[in-house]
């Protein structure tokens, strides 16, 4: 399948940091998460426990956002990134799949 170079960028961008990860997740407790907006659903930090780095946006998304929203439908994914990146669902679950 064949990708824009966007979406390539991302996918080896994605690639690269799995192999050096470090913990991506920061809980309600974490003094960094003081005043954090999930870019998605731009839900506030009392209404989710975990906030996970979607290297997708580029930012600390929330939980449900990063398990059932974003993957599935890239028009948010577009909306969050504030230009067209992706032109289908396909190129989404791919990246999604990288990310796990």
């Amino acid at each position: 399948m064949k990708y824009n170079k966007e979406v390539s960028k991302l996918i080896l961008k994605m690639k690269e940091k799995k192999d050096g990860q470090q913990d991506n997740v920061l809980v309600t407790t974490n003094e960094n998460l003081r005043g954090l907006k999930c870019p998605v659903c731009e839900c506030g930090i009392d209404e989710h426990e975990k906030y996970i780095y979607c290297s997708v946006i580029g930012a600390y998304i929330c939980d449900v956002c990063c398990r059932y929203e974003l993957c599935n439908d890239y028009k948010l994914a577009n909306k969050a990134l504030g230009k067209e990146v992706f032109k289908d669902n396909n190129e989404m679950i791919l990246l999604c799949q990288c990310c796990e």
